[in-house]
């Protein structure tokens, strides 16, 4: 695991919204790789440092492994949670083996471990990791409205002394638009490092990965303050060029790049690569259409300024400010720098 850098604004935003009963959930999105995870089980490490009376409890969806399912603030907070998704393995015993990973079956099971945790503290933090990842977009609706019903103290018979707040990590762009529509649940956005941060990380990466690495305004250049893009350049050995193509296979480029041929859209996403507000300057069918595609890809993330995490707390942090060197517009940005290369060449090599 990387060294935790930075995210002082998030820190306190997060303990800032745990002062109290939130009104409904909170979906926390943000850049595949941009630090969501590392931010939360700092929150959850340090939950009972801010409140002495309280207990977090992080729940990783996409995992198959129950030593590796939950982070909890306290060793007796995380025994209980597994005993929990031990009790209910136990119900599909006989049933055959599960296909869905464990974690998944944890998330299901929100509303019992919020209950197991705010049964032994006055005050829970209940994190599920990667929900949307694990269950698909299909299923945000309906689970935000049982979360939303949990911390409704109106509904919690015996409860309403007890505070208990949900928080949802997802990278997943496309099920940010379909939870605007209610009026059941927050939204707010994790990014990138800040270039001080970045190069402060960099540096210390470099002391555990030692080796010939190419320049840190290269690696922001490229990179723009992704923690998990610059893990793995480390871990190939500072090797720009590999990375590059395990980048590009890994996002399926050349497959989007046959997707807007087909479309018609390619000569649009060039516009796109040079100006990501493009997507922006209208209402055609086309933009729409290429937009949606991009999101869906995770190749690049709508930007509704004014939801930044800690909006009723008034926390400083806010979704990144524009800037044209990393592909971050107003209304949109590249998740990473590199995607609008790794997407030209793809079109131009289609």
């Amino acid at each position: 695991m990387l060294p935790f850098v930075g995210r002082r604004a998030e820190l306190e935003a997060v303990k800032r919204y745990n002062a109290g009963q939130m009104l409904m959930p909170l979906f926390v999105f943000g850049p595949e790789g941009c630090g969501k995870s590392r931010l939360f089980r700092e929150a959850v490490r340090r939950f009972r440092e801010w409140y002495p009376d309280g207990e977090a409890l992080l729940i990783d969806a996409t995992v198959d492994d129950v030593d590796r399912v939950f982070a909890a603030s306290s060793d007796d907070a995380r025994r209980e949670a597994v005993e929990e998704l031990v009790g209910a393995l136990s119900q599909f015993a006989g049933a055959g083996p599960l296909s869905a990973p464990l974690g998944k079956l944890a998330a299901r099971l929100y509303a019992r471990l919020a209950k197991r945790v705010y049964g032994r503290a006055r005050r829970a933090l209940i994190v599920v990791d990667e929900f949307v990842g694990a269950f698909g977009v299909a299923d945000v609706d309906r689970v935000t409205k049982g979360m939303y019903h949990v911390t409704d103290v109106s509904l919690r018979e015996g409860d309403r002394d007890r505070i208990v707040n949900f928080f949802v990590l997802t990278s997943e762009g496309e099920s940010r638009r379909r939870l605007a529509r209610h009026s059941y649940v927050w939204q707010a956005y994790v990014w990138n490092l800040p270039r001080g941060d970045f190069e402060e990380l960099y540096y210390r990466v470099r002391e555990l990965r030692p080796g010939p690495a190419p320049p840190f305004d290269e690696v922001w250049r490229l990179y723009g303050g992704n923690p998990r893009a610059l893990e793995e350049l480390a871990a190939l050995g500072w090797d720009t060029g590999t990375h590059r193509r395990r980048l590009a296979m890994h996002r399926n480029m050349g497959a989007t790049a046959d997707l807007l041929g087909k479309r018609r859209l390619a000569s649009l996403a060039l516009r796109v690569v040079e100006d990501v507000d493009y997507l922006h300057s209208g209402e055609e069918a086309e933009l729409l259409d290429l937009a949606n595609i991009l999101v869906r890809a995770n190749l690049v993330a709508e930007l509704p300024r004014g939801i930044e995490l800690g909006t009723a707390v008034g926390s400083p942090f806010d979704p990144p400010p524009a800037d044209r060197e990393l592909g971050i517009g107003e209304r949109y940005a590249w998740q990473i720098p590199i995607y609008r290369e790794l997407l030209r060449e793809a079109l131009e090599g289609s």
